[in-house]
């Protein structure tokens, strides 16, 4: 079963059951492997920009950031960093539960291969986000 470790240095609330519910249809759908291991960190806004700015040379805020593993053949698939600051305040009219999903979705696209650089790719991750998207249910 895959190995989800969360770490969170904010108050927030993790919607763990959906998480699960999403790795459950990444398995199912061949997406990842049943014995894959993701680590996700719920942080706030001057975490992930020292983060951003870092790794990306970006020295701005951002929702999300992704580590893939470096090991192709390694079970563990990589990090999930979320700001939960910039979560709350681009979730429109639904719950804060609902972006962290969102969110979540998209990291994992991310560690599996899915990008967004190239209006293609952009185009075939956003279909695959519909795919998970329309799995789960808002809350």
């Amino acid at each position: 079963m895959t190995n989800l470790s969360v770490s969170k240095d904010c108050q927030c609330r993790i919607p763990r059951k959906r998480i699960a519910d999403i790795i459950t249809h990444a398995i199912e759908l061949g997406d990842i492997k049943s014995d894959a291991q993701i680590q996700l960190l719920m942080t706030h806004d001057v975490q992930i920009s020292e983060l951003n700015r870092r790794y990306r040379g970006l020295n701005e805020i951002t929702d999300i950031l992704t580590f893939p593993s470096e090991v192709p053949e390694s079970s563990f698939l990589g990090d999930i960093v979320i700001d939960i600051q910039q979560a709350a305040r681009q979730k429109g009219n639904h719950r804060l539960e609902n972006e962290i999903v969102i969110l979540f979705i998209h990291g994992i696209l991310h560690l599996i291969g899915y990008d967004h650089i190239r209006k293609e790719d952009r185009n075939r991750m956003l279909l695959k986000e519909t795919e998970y998207r329309s799995f789960i249910k808002e809350k």
